[in-house]
């Protein structure tokens, strides 16, 4: 993290994972970072982390987003590699008081995967 608009930098990793996919930036000293084990967020800069994903079994978290004061984040069972498998169990996740992640409902009856034949592209 750097204090200073990117003179000098100080790692600060305790307590988070280091398999990061995301980190997003909330505001000047907040940050969410989205990894292969967890959600956490930081309001100090990192110098300590909260892990956000502890009562929930999905854990593999690649993207987070903040939208009219709401965390949106997603995650499965599993890494991308195996997301077509029925273990996957992806879902999509809500946070609305910085602390407490809460399964979004699906409007549609949900695919066995998260990008079956009928969703792709050609």
């Amino acid at each position: 993290m750097s204090e200073d608009g990117g003179e000098t930098w100080t790692e600060r990793t305790d307590s988070v994972h280091d398999d990061i996919h995301e980190l997003r930036l909330i505001d000047a000293s907040e940050y969410l970072a989205s990894t292969g084990v967890g959600l956490y967020r930081t309001t100090d800069c990192g110098r300590t982390w909260t892990r956000l994903d502890m009562d929930v079994k999905q854990r593999y978290f690649r993207a987070a987003c903040l939208h009219d004061g709401t965390l949106y984040a997603s995650a499965a069972c599993v890494p991308p590699n195996r997301w077509e498998e029925p273990d996957a169990n992806p879902a999509l996740f809500e946070c609305r008081d910085g602390v407490t992640l809460e399964c979004v409902k699906s409007p549609v009856q949900r695919r066995s995967s998260w990008a079956g034949p009928s969703m792709r592209t050609t």
